[in-house]
Parts: structure tokens; sequence; C-alpha cells
């Protein structure tokens, strides 16, 4: 594993790497990244969620706009949030490039959507769409429910072949039982990147926190991110965060952003 004391930002995954299993943000997480911001390493959230979930989450954790860190937000897997003196402001430039793009996709991503529902619904599959149309257009993303992990999990390789079948410009994203289908230009690592991009750093000076298969395009070294993941994270992330050179922490959920973030300091010092 390489030193990490290049590292200049740090980008963490929400459910099961920042938030514990109740949605609380605990005290060794929340000490760790405000002791990197001190040290003048910026914080941002990567994550699927919403700009207002991630808000509401953030203000229970004692973190958000009145801590002044995170210092971004990045929202649905495709928009960035940065802090100002008010709030959180979007990167216009990415989040108008992104929305055009999903403008565009969207018709041919509900289209490849409800044929995916038809198709394993007629093979017995339990699977259903898990947003109302609002939402699918907001979003950026058309969602798919299935009965657990397991059943989406036996999909996923189908499921990007489906779609890569119908176009080019669309990928699938799996976290626990949902299946996403989204543009390619947008997903965790683009939108890291860009993120990057706006704060003048160079790919390699992001570190990217996750846990899960839709942390991979974040994790996998493609775009030139850094990569670690919690002690929690499935075997399958371990192992791709390994062959990049990453750091597998010890410690779960906030423990192990804890233990990455000191990791970082210490190797800075």
């Amino acid at each position: 594993m390489s030193s990490l004391a290049h590292i200049r930002a740090v980008a963490l995954d929400f459910d099961g790497t920042l938030l514990e299993m109740d949605g609380s943000i605990c005290s060794e997480a929340r000490a760790a990244i405000l002791a990197a911001a001190a040290a003048g390493v910026r914080v941002a959230t990567a994550s699927g969620r919403s700009l207002a979930q991630q808000i509401d989450f953030l203000a229970a954790g004692s973190l958000g706009v009145a801590a002044r860190v995170p210092h971004a937000l990045t929202v649905d897997e495709r928009s960035v949030w940065l802090l100002d003196g008010h709030g959180y402001e979007p990167l216009t430039a990415w989040n108008d490039r992104v929305d055009a793009e999903w403008a565009r996709l969207h018709p041919v991503a509900v289209a490849v959507g409800r044929d995916i529902v038809a198709e394993l619904r007629a093979r017995g599959v339990d699977v259903a769409p898990s947003m109302d149309p609002e939402s699918v257009a907001r979003r950026g993303q058309f969602g798919l429910r299935f009965r657990g992990e397991a059943e989406a999990l036996a999909h996923r390789a189908w499921l990007a072949e489906f779609v890569a079948a119908h176009s080019d410009e669309l990928v699938v994203s799996q976290n626990w039982m949902l299946v996403h289908i989204l543009p390619r230009a947008a997903g965790k690592g683009h939108t890291l990147a860009a993120l990057a991009r706006a704060w003048q750093l160079a790919p390699s000076e992001m570190l990217a926190v996750g846990d899960r298969h839709n942390d991979v395009p974040m994790l996998d070294g493609a775009l030139g991110l850094g990569a670690a993941c919690v002690g929690n994270a499935v075997d399958d992330i371990k192992a791709l965060v390994r062959g990049v050179g990453g750091y597998v922490a010890t410690a779960d959920t906030g423990a192990g952003v804890a233990e990455i973030l000191e990791k970082v300091l210490a190797d800075r010092a």
C-alpha cells in the first residue's frame, strides 16, 4: 500500500461508510473529519442520496453548514454542491452539463428500464421501478428495486449487458437491492473528478472512500482517483481497493473513516 501523504481531499460514501446502521455519524468520524479539515484536507461526500437527505444527516451529526465541513457534497451520484458562506451552492458548470446529458438520455433510460421490468417479470423475477416519474426526472436515474440484494447481484451482469445493448451512453449502478440506470458521464467517479477539477486538484490527490458495488467507478482507478474502503466493505470492494494499491481499513463504518483520515494525516506529517 502506498503512502497517502499526497492526499489533499477525501470523499466519503454515506450509507455503510460515514453513516452507522442507524443513520447516525459516530463521534470518532466527526472528530476525524474536523481534524482533517483543520489540517487543510478538504472533505466531501460521495453519495447517491439527495441534497436534503445529506444536509439533514450531517446536521444531526453536528456537521454541515454550522461546522463548515464537509466542504462539498456530491448528490444523486451526479451533481456537486460547494459550501460557501450561505450554505451549499451548485457547481453550475458541471451540474448543467449532467442535467443536459440526462435530458437527452432520459427517454432512453425510461424505455430500457421498462423493458427490463417486463423481461424479468416474464421470467418470474420480483422487480419493480423504485421511483415515480417525477423523481426519475429530478434525480437523473431510473431505479429498479429487487426483492433483495442477492437477487439484484444475481442479475447485475445481465442488466449491464441489456443496458449496453440498447445504449453505450448508459450504465447500471447496483447498491443493496437497488439498481439504477444512469448516464455513463455521471456516476461517482466522474462526479468526483469534476470536483477535483473545481478544487484545482489532480485526481490522485482526491481519496475516495466507499464500501459497496455502486462505489466501483470511484474506486477502480480508471479516473486516477485514490481509493480506500472501510472494514465492513464487501469482499469484492476490498479486493478492488487492494488491487489498485489503496487502503483497506480494519475498522467498520465511521470508525473506519476515522482510521483512514488518521492515516492521511499521519502520512502528511
